[in-house]
């Protein structure tokens, strides 16, 4: 896929990797990745993902990814659309199971945060774009994840991360929070 390739392009140094959810292993040895990077990817909501992800990353590894919610206005109207046309769900999972699920597994998170609350499709270059994300920022939408129909997060696993390492991480999010909103 294009997406696949511009990864790959763009970032040189790193692993870029398609998995289908059938798949149930990232193709990478055990505890060898640093940082997990899954955006708009629908693997994470596969019932497989929470203990691969622990396999494949390092103690004090990090996630960083986006989660589609299920139990959100946006969740349940594309699940309403999809069972209309005969299409597959997107929406398949709840932020909190996903988020129970990785605690179990060893994962503490230590930012998560609420977007897209607003009716904008992603393909949508309405001008009224910038006002639904202030509007979401200042009724603070952010700190409701659970509720959110998009949330962007970063987890740990294990141990707490070196302060260089966090600083470089946490822009990371940062930018991904940027575009998001």
């Amino acid at each position: 896929p294009k997406a696949l390739e511009l990864c790959r392009e763009r970032n040189r140094a790193v692993t870029c990797i398609l998995v289908e959810a059938a798949e149930e292993r990232l193709p990478v040895e055990s505890h060898s990745v640093d940082l997990l990077v899954c955006i708009e990817v629908p693997v994470v909501a596969s019932a497989w993902f929470p203990a691969e992800a622990r396999r494949v990353l390092k103690p004090g590894g990090v996630l960083v990814g986006s989660f589609n919610n299920r139990v959100s206005w946006r969740g349940l109207m594309a699940n309403i659309k999809s069972s209309f046309m005969g299409r597959q769900r997107f929406y398949t999972k709840s932020y909190v199971s996903f988020r129970t699920s990785m605690r179990k597994q060893g994962f503490s998170f230590s930012e998560e945060r609420g977007c897209c609350w607003m009716p904008f499709g992603r393909h949508s270059n309405s001008a009224l774009i910038p006002m639904g994300a202030r509007l979401e920022r200042l009724i603070a939408l952010q700190r409701l994840p659970g509720l959110s129909p998009w949330i962007i997060y970063m987890a740990k696993l294990g141990q707490q991360l070196t302060s260089t390492a966090a600083i470089v991480i946490y822009g990371l999010f940062a930018n991904f929070m940027e575009m998001a909103t």
